[in-house]
């Protein structure tokens, strides 16, 4: 299932926690942004692990740019679409924040283009972890 697909990616690299692998709403797939937030088991903020991970993100060619973030109260990052990432402190799951900014209809073709994105993130993580990794 692609809504799984960056927890099935990102196990194959390091043991994840995530408080959920949906990236979507199962209910509606408009609901928020797609999003995963994890971190691996074993390793600290700083590791090389997510450097490299997230040059690999800054890399990815799809249909939105993505971002791997985290803040400096958290231990866990997010996988995010970059055009979501300026709403994650500011009422992320309310819908009108993102319609006052970009009509319901981008808003939609944003959240279907990142849908689409997902899959192809996920294998596009994994190879290019293998290749760097060596």
């Amino acid at each position: 299932m692609e809504s799984t697909s960056l927890f099935s990616a990102l196990s194959k690299i390091a043991p994840v926690e995530a408080s959920k692998v949906n990236m979507i709403s199962l209910d509606d797939k408009y609901a928020y942004p797609p999003f995963f937030r994890f971190k691996f088991k074993g390793f600290d903020k700083d590791d090389d692990i997510y450097i490299l991970l997230e040059s690999i993100v800054n890399r990815f060619n799809g249909n939105l740019e993505w971002s791997l973030i985290t803040k400096s109260q958290s231990r866990n990052f997010i996988l995010i679409p970059k055009i979501f990432e300026i709403y994650l402190d500011n009422e992320f799951y309310n819908i009108n924040n993102y319609i006052k900014k970009m009509t319901l209809s981008k808003y939609k073709k944003n959240i279907d283009l990142a849908i689409d994105d997902i899959s192809s993130f996920g294998s596009y993580i994994i190879l290019e972890y293998n290749k760097k990794a060596k």
